[in-house]
């Protein structure tokens, strides 16, 4: 089975925090930010549009410096996603990339 999806990742987040030399621990003890959120950034996981304003207003940036929209193509159970050239295999149950 094959079947086009949408996915947010969010890897420009990480590079956002660099560039603002804004720490995960800063997040979680400063802003008060949730480690669960954190861990959902990492596996590119939904996140809701208030957690997205609030890192929007912590970091001081507009969203695309956060999110970035990627199709993908779900084949069995896996999805694929083609990025810069990249292509990365995950499994659907957790979303870990496939080594």
């Amino acid at each position: 089975m094959r079947r086009i999806i949408n996915m947010i990742i969010y890897d420009r987040f990480w590079q956002t925090l660099k560039k603002r030399h804004i720490s995960t621990y800063s997040l979680i003890n400063d802003h008060h930010m949730s480690s669960s959120t954190l861990d959902r950034l990492r596996k590119n996981l939904p996140l809701t549009t208030v957690t997205l304003n609030d890192l929007c207003r912590i970091l001081n940036c507009e969203l695309p410096d956060i999110a970035e929209y990627i199709p993908s193509v779900i084949v069995g159970r896996y999805y694929i996603v083609c990025h810069d050239y990249i292509v990365q295999l995950y499994h659907l149950a957790g979303g870990n990339q496939c080594k």
